[in-house]
């Protein structure tokens, strides 16, 4: 179970989170902290694996929370989800020790994506700020982790794959013993957690975060 920590001073803010990550079974809400002072209280006390913190709230700003609680927790992993995406911002929390940068307003994946890669060492920046900065600003990491690959579950990896190489809703039924409706619903879970519309999105996103080479894919 990974267990997280929210910070950030709008209620609908920290319910949109909460309801979010508690869709997948492996994760959990420990605590919600509505200013500075408070997430950095909560998180002494619970030490927990994830920290997702807004860059602005009061009396402590997500940076000023990483300073004081990155050197006594160092297992501990800092997320920052914020509306601000100038290049002087995400280079700032990465020199403070955030090791992801989320924008609100991203595709729905993005979260659980970068808790996934921050849990398993990996760091993770919104695809719109990977689009927009200059790549020597960001860290080298895998790209397809980044991108919110990570998001999807076993299962959906596998439709994923199976999209890519062309096979129709009822051969991927087939071959997961499972039916043509509940393959739609992986498809339709896959597009959203990659913020993707069409299955051109889906080959141009294969193709640009190396997942697959061109000579592999079924083009249609």
């Amino acid at each position: 179970m990974i267990r997280i920590l929210i910070a950030d001073d709008h209620d609908i803010v920290r319910a949109g989170l909460r309801r979010l990550l508690e869709t997948e079974p492996d994760l959990e809400i420990v605590a919600e902290a509505d200013d500075g002072d408070r997430a950095v209280e909560l998180a002494r006390n619970l030490r927990p694996d994830v920290v997702i913190v807004d860059l602005a709230m009061p009396r402590l700003g997500g940076l000023a929370c990483l300073a004081i609680l990155k050197p006594s927790l160092p297992e501990t992993r800092f997320i920052i989800f914020s509306m601000f995406e100038k290049e002087s911002f995400v280079k700032e929390a990465i020199q403070a020790g955030a090791s992801g940068y989320v924008l609100k307003g991203g595709a729905s994946g993005d979260v659980i994506a970068a808790v996934r890669a921050v849990c398993h060492g990996d760091r993770f920046f919104s695809r719109r700020l990977l689009e927009s900065m200059d790549e020597n600003a960001l860290p080298s990491t895998d790209r397809a982790k980044e991108a919110g690959y990570q998001a999807l579950s076993s299962r959906e990896k596998q439709v994923f794959r199976m999209m890519i190489h062309g096979k129709s809703t009822n051969e991927m039924g087939d071959l997961l013993c499972v039916s043509p409706k509940t393959v739609e619903k992986y498809r339709t879970s896959i597009h959203k957690k990659l913020g993707l519309k069409s299955n051109v999105d889906l080959m141009k996103y294969a193709l640009q975060t190396g997942l697959v080479e061109v000579d592999d894919m079924q083009l249609q």
